[in-house]
């Protein structure tokens, strides 16, 4: 900024993005209008942030909301990786049931194109190898 200018007031709780427009309104940006492109893979971001840092409870719901933001976009993979994020996310919180019962379906997903998810799979047996108390379930989780 030059010397003796100074950088328009913008209230404060106002964004970066009003900031870089000067305090101006009606632009679109950020959640409520502008490139929605982002909105999805920012929440799936923010949710494995959390989930690293084993606040599984608030990663689980970034994870749903971003597969709300994917499907509003109709992307069909994003989609499918949303529930596996959903999937881990459930069985990191020991809900092996719900966990389980995602993977069975994103494997009866990729059936009829006779695709494989090998990650898929190796979750699903996972899964059934904790529900039968067995180490080797534990290790591939």
């Amino acid at each position: 900024m030059r010397q003796g200018k100074r950088a328009p007031a913008v209230p404060p709780g106002m964004g970066a993005c009003a900031r870089r427009r000067g305090g101006r309104s009606g632009h679109r940006c950020g959640p409520h209008g502008g490139d929605r492109r982002w909105k999805a893979p920012l929440l799936t971001n923010i949710g494995y942030e959390l989930k690293v840092l084993g606040r599984y409870d608030e990663a689980l719901d970034y994870f749903e909301q971003a597969l709300v933001a994917y499907e509003e976009r109709g992307d069909k993979d994003a989609i499918r990786v949303a529930h596996g994020m959903i999937a881990n996310t459930l069985r990191m919180l020991r809900k092996f049931d719900a966990a389980l019962a995602i993977q069975l379906r994103l494997e009866k997903e990729f059936a009829p194109a006779e695709r494989v998810d090998a990650y898929v799979l190796e979750k699903i047996a996972a899964l059934y190898g904790i529900a039968r108390g067995s180490r080797q379930g534990k290790v591939l989780l």
